[in-house]
């Protein structure tokens, strides 16, 4: 009864944590989405062995043509069903995540912890600020599923798995996640593990000569060792709480010219992050600092015990590999893509805070509440998920005001200056 009430706390603190995202405006992907969803019935949209409509090369049929279509025949353009469906999948998260860690070999106080991080994660922002992420969202619903009913050795991991397959594609990474538990703990499944194999192989077959894969320059890949550490350093710091709009800011070791090229100054610490990103930027290291710093002094004198390696490899693994599709990305680097990987981060900072002493432990928690509410704080007034839902949300309001007919128009161009930047083509 315990964990159940813990687990209720959370999901209604959380509620508390991200009730901002109730009445985010739809924007972006979203009105394509829905134009999708009105376009193609559900039975041609669960068709994996045919070609894909309106340049949307993407087999997401659970999370886009069935969760579009059936809430905007419900609700039109209210959101907040269609964020209340979202909340109410990550809520399950919170509550998975309980449960997935309590069948690992741990300490009992760290599936605890682990869904305290998991919910307080700021990277839950990145996807309940945008509709369009609930892809990301009902694809951790169904692979961590896939996860725990593996564990008990039940085919019904096989049926979360289809499902998983059908939310999103990086769910071709849950039997990579599987092998890897069966070696770490020693199980022989087989029949079991080569059955998931064995979907994947039809999956994949079926993409390659039916329906086929995205293309464009935002989704070329790179190759190149440094380009893919700089991913996986930055979905690390995203995952620990650092906002996404820092990406690629140089902390450390600044050189400082004039405007004419010569060295003016060298600083070990790059003072711009106090001034670059408003009010937040300051509290946001200085907190981030103080969250490293805590760990990093309370394992001066521990260690991890040898139960713990194991988990903690399994944990590794989880944020590696469900972040292997997406690392290879250079031009495509978005903190939503961590709904999954983020609870293999999680479940590694519980195992290592469970192992400092109380007073550390507690400090550290603290510290990363802080720097979710502070990167949440800033993710509110600069991200672009708030500031294009904004816009949205009032031009939607002036047109249906001004214009309640305009469905006669093809295109709407909006001009606030008297710079001529539509001119029309002459011939």
């Amino acid at each position: 009864m315990k964990k159940y009430l813990f687990i209720i706390a959370l999901v209604l603190a959380t509620g508390i944590f991200f009730y901002q995202s109730f009445n985010n405006f739809f924007f972006q992907d979203d009105f394509f989405n829905i134009v999708l969803s009105k376009s193609q019935n559900i039975l041609s949209a669960f068709n994996i062995f045919g070609k894909p409509i309106l340049d949307f090369p993407f087999y997401r049929p659970l999370t886009t043509q069935l969760f579009w279509g059936l809430l905007y025949n419900a609700s039109a353009l209210n959101p907040i069903a269609y964020h209340l469906v979202s909340f109410t999948f990550f809520a399950a998260h919170i509550f998975l995540v309980y449960y997935l860690t309590s069948q690992l070999n741990l300490k009992k106080s760290i599936p605890y912890l682990t869904a305290f991080l998991y919910a307080f994660s700021s990277t839950h922002f990145y996807r309940l600020f945008f509709l369009s992420q609930f892809q990301e969202i009902a694809l951790t619903t169904f692979i961590l599923l896939t996860i725990i009913f593996y564990i008990k050795n039940s085919k019904l991991s096989l049926l979360f798995f289809i499902l998983g397959l059908m939310s999103k594609e990086t769910a071709v990474m849950a039997p990579v996640i599987l092998l890897a538990y069966d070696v770490l703990y020693k199980r022989k499944r087989f029949f079991l593990l080569k059955a998931h194999y064995l979907l994947l192989f039809f999956y994949l077959v079926s993409r390659f000569l039916f329906f086929g894969f995205a293309k464009g320059s935002s989704y070329n890949y790179d190759f190149h060792p440094k380009h893919i550490v700089n991913n996986f350093f930055w979905y690390f710091l995203w995952g620990l709480g650092i906002p996404e709009s820092f990406v690629n800011l140089k902390l450390f070791f600044v050189n400082k010219f004039n405007d004419v090229g010569q060295f003016q100054s060298f600083s070990i610490f790059n003072t711009d992050v106090f001034t670059s990103f408003g009010i937040w930027g300051g509290p946001i290291v200085v907190s981030f600092c103080l969250f490293i710093l805590t760990i990093l002094l309370g394992f001066t004198k521990k260690s991890l015990p040898p139960t713990s390696k194991k988990e903690l490899l399994f944990a590794l693994a989880l944020f590696i590999f469900f972040l292997l599709p997406v690392a290879f990305f250079p031009f495509h680097k978005f903190a939503y893509s961590l709904t999954l990987p983020v609870v293999g981060l999680c479940l590694s900072l519980a195992i290592l805070i469970s192992n400092l002493s109380f007073r550390f432990a507690v400090t550290c928690v603290f510290f990363y509440f802080v720097l979710s509410f502070f990167t949440g704080q800033y993710n509110l007034s600069h991200h672009w998920a708030t500031g294009k839902a904004y816009t949205a949300k009032n031009t939607f309001s002036y047109l249906a005001a001004n214009y309640p007919d305009i469905s006669h128009f093809n295109n709407i161009y909006f001009q606030n200056d008297d710079r001529n930047f539509c001119s029309p083509v002459r011939p």
